[in-house]
């Protein structure tokens, strides 16, 4: 699975297995990790929204969208972020390369 743990703008994502700053009813069932200690603070999409997200650790902030566009099944998204191009689908694969 894919590591990208970055909102689209800069946040860092909280680890899915902790309720805090945060607190949630997510269960590990919703990922394709066994776990949720599994799944890190990588970006995901538990609820099948049909973007990747993440509890952030911004106390002001609950979730954020990870800067990966909609796509629907395998179909794969791009996000330029500074001067990288990383490309992601749904399912969490991230595949990161420098712009020339």
């Amino acid at each position: 699975m894919g590591t990208w743990n970055k909102t689209v703008s800069g946040r860092t994502c909280q680890r899915w297995d902790v309720q805090t700053p945060h607190s949630h009813n997510l269960t590990a069932d919703m990922f394709e990790e066994d776990r949720l200690k599994d799944v890190e603070n990588f970006c995901r999409d538990p609820t099948s929204s049909g973007k990747l997200w993440c509890y952030t650790t911004d106390p002001k902030i609950a979730k954020e969208r990870c800067g990966i566009g909609k796509c629907s099944g395998e179909k794969t998204c791009q996000l330029f972020n500074d001067e990288t191009i990383v490309e992601a689908n749904l399912r969490g694969y991230i595949f990161i390369q420098q712009q020339p």
